[in-house]
């Protein structure tokens, strides 16, 4: 079969040879540009957990694995309702084959046989393809995140010779897999109805679509019937631009939901707080002096511009608290639902977060002093629990955790609070008595320093002056775990943030010559890349998105230029019937509108009650998200795929409508 009919075959059909290279090609393309793009994105990855490029396994090899297969199989849905365009255009040839004695397994050997003939040096060319595609999109989000990425963050292209050897092989089985299922399915076809072209079993009960037809008319409803007439054909497509839909939308509405929640819930609210946060490792502050709070926070206030700074350690740590010392609020609600994270005790107490917050002396006396609370006090709690019962996330009510009306002796243990679903019996094992700090909580306070600090909805924030600190250190730094020591800057204005951050800049870099012990972010750096970033994702995003929708517009090609002799057919009964070339136009223009639209509505009506539930659900109101809508990253995904579902029927419809219809029925039995 291959030397005989096989070869002969693709010297005298270029058409079919060129579409099979093609599909070659792009095959190996695509699948090299996934398999560069996951490998830089995998070397980056271990360059950042251990600042080198050595190679490692990590999780993200599973992801990527799993990646690649998806693609595969993505890829095998496209090319087999690619390939069954040029076997449908055989048939007839296919059946006089049968009917001369080649048997279903020839037929099939054949037709996966001239693929992998003409496959080696399309596989090679668009293995070099796809390499340089990565190579591309990696130089582009590189350079697209100059402004948002560490400038001393080293971040290079890296290519392995074992991606050509996976790439060249993923491809060989993906066209091997693609072209033998629509083979399998034509040598089972039999020789007769094979030479009459394999018709299609006849709709037993057409549906009627009277809203289509209010809307769009004849031309609409027809279009629709005929869509529906052919939805098994279809099936791929329908599901592929769905999904491509759904995700992409759900994406950019999760976008500018988060958007919206990082705009009120973090730079508004903290816009008044801070302009600098200084990030030090645990210890590396003590280089700076022995009282290394107090030395720093005086350097920084020093500087012009400046209008205040606050700095603080964070040591996590537990306690018990015995259910009396809860606060009456708390206890008429029941500690169990709100203490969410706590554990119960044997005794009856509950094991709950204690975070110990160190705090520079000055911050530490200014707070006192707002909250009317003495200075000289051992530590201070920030005695405040969410309500969750009686109020939303979005709109939080604030009731004591304890009862202040004495001093609370507390045993901190270096041993978080550990809670295990429902399961609230025991406190968690580990605590040791050897390593527990006794401290006493001598006063009380309503609200935190004005800090960028979260300690928790349910936790027991305590707050310990610098000064006291120094009693408590040796046990403190062998036994607790502890936070990067902190700082938080804020400017006088934004005119001198620039000198502000140069100065902070210098004062670091002589303090710690190693870059890498110490950070500095900008609250209006922040601010501007932050939508910087969001366009970065919903770029790559509607990459993928547009990636995977190709499945469908494969199969939207494969379907409309495979049944061209029953669509001549079938507009050869309009054009009997009376509709004008005009109006069988219009018919087309229907269907490609139907196929490209339809997946678009339904996603958008399903992410309607997902978006009123998130914005529900935040507390922002849908005013809000009317105003920035985001329908400007869809629109060109949209377009993309209404381009090439019209060039399908733009090309369909070239071959379906030109010569003379009439001739379609003058036999519809034999041809």
């Amino acid at each position: 079969m291959l030397k005989f009919y096989s070869i002969p075959y693709l010297k005298r059909n270029r058409a079919t040879t060129a579409f099979l290279a093609v599909s070659s090609f792009l095959t190996a393309l695509l699948l090299s540009f996934f398999l560069t793009f996951f490998h830089n994105l995998w070397m980056d990855r271990i360059y950042q957990l251990s600042g080198t490029e050595k190679p490692a396994v990590t999780p993200l090899i599973i992801l990527y694995g799993c990646l690649l297969t998806i693609a595969c199989l993505g890829l095998v849905l496209m090319l087999h309702s690619a390939f069954s365009i040029t076997m449908n255009n055989r048939l007839h040839q296919l059946g006089i084959l049968e009917s001369a004695g080649a048997t279903p397994r020839q037929i099939r050997s054949a037709l996966v046989e001239e693929t992998l003939l003409t496959a080696p040096l399309p596989l090679l060319a668009g293995t070099a393809a796809g390499v340089g595609a990565g190579w591309l999109l990696w130089r582009f989000l590189v350079s697209y995140g100059t402004t948002i990425r560490d400038p001393d963050y080293r971040i290079v292209f890296s290519w392995h010779p074992l991606l050509l050897a996976g790439c060249l092989g993923a491809s060989l089985l993906t066209l091997a897999v693609s072209t033998w299922i629509p083979a399998r399915k034509l040598s089972r076809i039999s020789p007769l109805d094979a030479i009459r072209w394999g018709g299609e079993a006849p709709v037993v009960r057409m549906r009627r679509f009277r809203l289509l037809s209010a809307l769009a008319g004849v031309s609409g409803e027809l279009a629709q019937k005929s869509i529906y007439a052919r939805r098994k054909a279809f099936r791929t497509s329908t599901l592929s631009l769905f999904l491509s839909f759904l995700v992409f939308t759900t994406f950019l509405n999760l976008q500018a939901m988060s958007s919206f929640s990082t705009q009120e819930t973090y730079f508004d609210r903290y816009r008044d707080i801070w302009d600098f946060e200084i990030a030090v490792e645990p210890g590396r502050e003590k280089d700076f002096g022995d009282s290394s709070l107090q030395a720093l926070c005086g350097e920084i206030r020093r500087i012009d511009g400046v209008q205040s700074c606050l700095a603080w350690r964070k040591f996590s740590a537990s306690a018990v608290v015995s259910s009396d010392r809860l606060s009456p609020q708390v206890r008429s609600v029941g500690p169990e639902n709100l203490l969410v994270n706590a554990a119960l005790t044997e005794s009856g107490g509950w094991r709950i977060s204690t975070p110990l917050y160190i705090l520079d002396a000055v911050s530490f006396d200014t707070w006192c002093r707002e909250t009317g609370i003495s200075p000289r006090s051992q530590a201070v709690a920030v005695n405040r629990i969410w309500d969750r019962v009686n109020s939303r996330m979005s709109d939080r009510t604030w009731i004591p955790l304890l009862d202040p009306s004495a001093a609370l002796p507390l045993k901190l243990s270096p041993v978080p609070a550990v809670s295990s679903g429902s399961d609230r019996t025991s406190a968690p094992s580990g605590v040791s008595a050897d390593l527990a700090l006794d401290i006493s909580v001598e006063s009380f306070a309503s609200t935190a320093p004005r800090w960028k600090e979260e300690p928790g909805h349910d936790a027991l924030a305590l707050i310990v002056s610098e000064d006291r600190y120094w009693t408590l250190a040796p046990r403190l730094e062998s036994a607790f775990s502890s936070g990067p020591f902190t700082c938080i800057v804020k400017a006088e204005s934004e005119d001198v943030t620039p000198q502000v951050e140069a100065r902070l800049n210098e004062l670091l870099q002589a303090s710690f010559p190693d870059s890498s012990a110490w950070s500095l972010d900008s609250r209006l750096q922040e601010e501007r890349t932050e939508p910087l970033k969001r366009r970065g994702f919903n770029l790559v995003m509607g990459i993928l998105a547009a990636l995977f929708s190709t499945v469908g517009l494969a199969n939207v090609f494969s379907t409309i230029l495979g049944q061209i002799p029953q669509r001549r057919r079938e507009f050869a009964r309009y054009f009997s019937a009376g509709l004008s070339l005009r109006q069988m136009k219009r018919i087309l223009c229907m269907e490609a509108l139907i196929l490209s639209l339809k997946p678009l509505l339904f996603s958008l009506l399903l992410n309607i009650p997902f978006v009123v539930f998130c914005m529900e659900y935040t507390g922002i109101p849908l005013s809000k998200y009317r105003e920035e809508i985001p329908l400007l990253p869809l629109i060109p995904f949209t377009a993309f795929v209404l381009f090439f579902t019209g060039l399908a029927y733009w090309l369909g419809a070239k071959r379906v409508l030109k010569g003379d219809l009439m001739e379609a029925l003058r036999d519809e039995t034999m041809l």
